[in-house]
């Protein structure tokens, strides 16, 4: 049985309740139905070069035989996968002048898990301060020495984006102003255990570890919560208050010429983040 509101409400720091979460994960009955349990088999085959990657690669990930053709396996999330998430850096977040919580959907892990990695013990934040304090969004952090980074690293700039303005109302900000912002937010994902984009697991996931998330999102107390395609499900979610709310799309969506831009100019070299910007704010000061 998952730990009820009167349980939780005992637990005070964000550690002690992902300890008493992962155990949750280990002793949960059909496991299956809140996780993503099938494996996933690359739609298209792969050459030499690429099996030749993808075996000296650290990603948890096989090559498998299919009618003569080398196909990626990867194989189903473990059971007691638990990926920790939470505020990028507690003392910046604490201190913040408004505290700001991200509400994600689930880290997307199973084609980016590593080879030896505990599966209980997994950390997303690495993520977010990996772009906070690394050197490798210096000077611009969509591009690194005139190379493009992957679209991963323009999500990175839009939640900073979106933190920058939440709180200065900063619509041009420096490399070293959205690295600074980003460190002041807290981020949560739905889906403890990660996963693939699944609609069904996530929503399943949510109704069974609801009062779980309900008491991570008090324990970080945030004046306000950006839905980031989460906002559909905060009706499985009780008693949720003291913050408002801005309903979002995920950062991994790309508007290409689907709304027009509106009159705030925002200066980006990135078209996909200066589109999704200009709606966010648009959204903000409704």
């Amino acid at each position: 049985m998952v730990k009820g509101r009167k349980e939780l409400i005992e637990i005070d720091q964000l550690d002690m309740l992902f300890d008493a979460w992962r155990e949750e994960h280990r002793s949960e009955p059909n496991f299956e139905n809140t996780t993503v349990s099938t494996p996933i088999t690359a739609a298209f085959p792969l050459n030499r070069r690429q099996c030749l990657c993808m075996e000296n690669a650290n990603f948890l990930v096989k090559i498998i035989d299919r009618h003569g053709k080398k196909y990626a396996y990867y194989p189903p999330i473990e059971r007691d996968s638990f990926v920790k998430d939470g505020a990028v850096c507690m003392e910046s977040y604490q201190h913040a002048q408004k505290k700001i919580l991200f509400l994600l959907k689930e880290a997307n892990i199973q084609t980016y898990r590593k080879k030896g990695e505990i599966p209980s013990q997994r950390d997303q934040r690495i993520w977010y301060q990996k772009y906070a304090f690394s050197e490798l969004y210096q000077g611009n952090p969509v591009t690194c020495n005139n190379k493009r980074v992957d679209n991963r690293a323009k999500q990175l700039e839009k939640i900073a984006r979106m933190a920058c303005f939440l709180l200065t109302e900063n619509l041009d900000p420096t490399p070293e102003e959205l690295q600074d912002a980003i460190c002041q937010v807290a981020f949560l994902n739905l889906n403890k255990r990660g996963g693939n984009n699944s609609e069904k697991i996530v929503r399943t996931y949510t109704k069974r570890y609801r009062e779980y998330i309900c008491r991570e999102i008090e324990l970080l107390s945030p004046d306000s919560i950006v839905c980031l395609g989460t906002y559909k499900y905060l009706s499985l979610l009780p008693d949720i208050s003291g913050a408002s709310f801005i309903n979002m799309w995920h950062t991994s969506c790309r508007f290409p010429g689907k709304f027009p831009l509106c009159k705030f100019i925002l200066k980006s070299t990135d078209k996909n983040i200066k589109r999704y910007m200009e709606l966010f704010v648009k959204r903000t000061i409704r």
